[in-house]
């Protein structure tokens, strides 16, 4: 998180390993037919020699469930970038698009999800959607950002089980 943030006072990160055997692929025809192309590479490198899996996606609603369907019971890992637009959906909302008042609201809101902290992260939203001196539309944005959360919660790992 010190990275995503530009953190100076944070710990240094170290250079980032080089990619190995990247694979990009992409298509217009779909869903199924990229899907079906993935569970066919997939295949292709399956064997004894690999000892974990894991799966990126993007958080979309239709994604994770297909992954693990056709998939070989992957580790699913949810990028962070639209969790972390969501959050700044709710900032905005909440505290106006003026900086610096929104990045500490993001980073505050988003660090103990990506510390495991997702039921505690869940219901202050929740209990902070209730404010009665916020609109309409405040208490809109705080409940997208809870509900892409509890979609998500699932896929979510939880202090315990990082250990």
């Amino acid at each position: 998180m010190a990275a995503r943030w530009h953190d100076p006072d944070g710990p240094q990160v170290s250079a980032r390993p080089a990619q190995i055997e990247q694979d990009l692929h992409a298509t217009l025809e779909g869903n199924t037919l990229a899907r079906r192309d993935l569970v066919a590479r997939v295949a292709r490198r399956e064997g004894p020699h690999l000892q974990h899996r894991g799966a990126l996606s993007d958080g979309a609603e239709a994604r994770p469930q297909p992954l693990l369907t056709h998939l070989p019971l992957p580790t699913l890992v949810l990028e962070i970038i639209h969790a972390t637009a969501y959050r700044w959906d709710t900032a905005n909302a909440l505290r106006g698009e003026t900086p610096p008042h929104g990045t500490v609201w993001v980073r505050h809101a988003l660090e103990p999800r990506v510390a495991g902290q997702a039921d505690a992260v869940i219901t202050a939203l929740e209990e902070a959607a209730n404010a009665p001196s916020w609109t309409a539309a405040q208490r809109q944005a705080v409940q997208c950002t809870v509900g892409y959360d509890r979609r998500h919660r699932p896929y979510l790992r939880d202090n315990e089980s990082l250990a």
